[in-house]
């Protein structure tokens, strides 16, 4: 994840795998073991509290293998000024008592933060919570308290949560008023910055059920999905278009071309009765000679991929839009065919 992200590391480490000189180890950090964790776990109480470890078991188990869990429940349990009133606390419990007791600003902050799922521009982060100069010392606060973390990206440095678990919590605990009302903060200061990546804008303006402009957001984010080749992706965002399409006020012609380029998408996927359904959505109430044409791809998608019978099914809709009939027996194809030839011979 790091590798991604960091500039430095982006630098350094195509110079070291180039250097076949250089001895170098590459390690997985996996959550830790049951028995580690409580190791760990009764190592920081002891040191916070000689003797004290007569919880470790249930923190241990509360810290699921995240140190950084184990050692915010170890500080927590152990803070006299703690909110908590039993025993062992949960880390959701002490984690909503701990966001709670922080200043508004603060709080407003990180609920942003949690809320945008992902690293984001500091700038974006502090005209999204409304808290203008005072951004550097509240995002301070909290990288002190461990509620998140910087790091450098592409346009400067970025915020996001500390631990996804951290995420979790105070995403929960929204109300859904103020749900909406950071989502509409956020896209406001993503479009603002105008680099803001579509799908990223229409998840915000989504959430702030301003669905319609979602569409338009997705529905650029599955073009450039499709035309990368990026099929599977550019499915899942023309769904999403469309869903978000009929939700608000529906505009037939646009629904019609999300449908169709859905089609064409599974159809280049190799999805062809797939391809074949949404086609014949998009023929649905259109007019008569584009209703004919994704008809026609219909066909062409159920015949191409085995799907014979309901090919044949489809086939009756074409040639009765073309003026013509499909034979019901032999009989009448062979007086068709015989009848056509006869056409060719007499002209």
């Amino acid at each position: 994840d790091e590798a991604e992200r960091s500039g430095c590391l982006q630098r350094v480490l195509p110079a070291l795998r180039a250097e076949p000189a250089l001895a170098r180890w590459e390690l997985e950090l996996p959550p830790l073991a049951e028995a580690d964790a409580r190791r760990l776990v009764a190592h920081m109480l002891d040191a916070l509290s000689p003797g004290a470890t007569d919880h470790a078991d249930a923190l241990a188990r509360e810290s699921r293998g995240s140190p950084l869990v184990a050692r915010e429940l170890c500080h927590y349990f152990h803070d006299p000024s703690a909110a908590a009133t039993t025993p062992v606390s949960t880390f959701g419990a002490m984690l909503t008592a701990r966001v709670a007791a922080l200043p508004e600003d603060a709080r407003r902050l990180l609920e942003v933060v949690a809320l945008a799922g992902q690293r984001i521009e500091r700038g974006v982060v502090g005209a999204a919570s409304r808290i203008g100069d005072r951004e550097p010392a509240v995002v301070g606060l909290l990288r002190r308290g461990s509620f998140v973390r910087t790091s450098s990206g592409r346009a400067g440095e970025e915020v996001e949560a500390a631990h996804d678990r951290v995420r979790e919590v105070v995403v929960a605990g929204l109300a859904p008023d103020a749900r909406v009302r950071h989502h509409r903060d956020l896209a406001r200061a993503l479009a603002a910055t105008g680099r803001a990546e579509p799908e990223l804008l229409a998840s915000h303006l989504d959430g702030a059920g301003e669905r319609a402009e979602a569409a338009g957001h997705w529905e650029q984010a599955a073009e450039q999905a499709f035309h990368a080749l990026a099929l599977a992706r550019a499915e899942r965002l023309y769904r999403q278009a469309l869903a978000a399409r009929v939700a608000a006020a529906p505009e037939p012609s646009a629904v019609r071309r999300l449908r169709a380029r859905l089609g064409e998408t599974l159809a280049l996927a190799g999805r062809g009765a797939e391809a074949a359904t949404a086609y014949l959505e998009a023929a649905t109430d259109a007019e008569p000679t584009v209703a004919t044409d994704m008809r026609r791809l219909a066909l062409e998608q159920y015949l191409w991929s085995g799907h014979v019978d309901e090919g044949f099914g489809v086939l009756g809709a074409v040639l009765a839009a073309t003026g013509l009939t499909m034979p019901r027996t032999r009989l009448g194809v062979a007086v068709g065919v015989l009848g056509r030839l006869l056409r060719l011979r007499l002209r």
